[in-house]
């Protein structure tokens, strides 16, 4: 997680928010990605899933259009941890299958397959 405070989830909320908003306004897609990543690990271990889920869908649309194949197979990792956390088995399950496909097939296009609409529309977001 982001920041030094091992265990420190508020910290690491701030600190998340902080690189967030650094990288929207610079435009630094990678670093956005990446601090989108970090809030959602931070939310996760909170115990605050939708608001995991909503960075962590942001996070990875961002990784699929950018083409990063490793970050994406290590964010997907992350999001079946989450459904797997709320009891969504069906919906981790192709995520996995992502997960698997990335990881075997860096720098293809295999990766970008993984549909997760059907994760996406059952996450209420807000504020995002």
């Amino acid at each position: 997680m982001i920041g030094n405070r091992i265990g420190d989830t508020i910290y690491a909320r701030e600190m998340g928010e902080i690189a967030i908003s650094h990288c929207r306004n610079g435009g630094y897609g990678w670093g956005l990605a990446s601090a989108l990543n970090e809030l959602a690990m931070a939310q996760h271990v909170a115990g605050d899933y939708e608001s995991s889920l909503a960075s962590q869908f942001e996070a990875l649309e961002i990784k699929r259009r950018a083409y990063m194949p490793q970050s994406l197979a290590l964010s997907l990792a992350d999001l079946a941890a989450t459904l797997l956390a709320v009891a969504r088995r069906e919906e981790a399950a192709p995520v996995l299958t992502g997960v698997h496909g990335a990881s075997d097939h860096l720098g293809r296009s295999r990766f970008g397959s993984t549909d997760l609409s059907h994760c996406r529309a059952s996450v209420p977001v807000s504020g995002r």
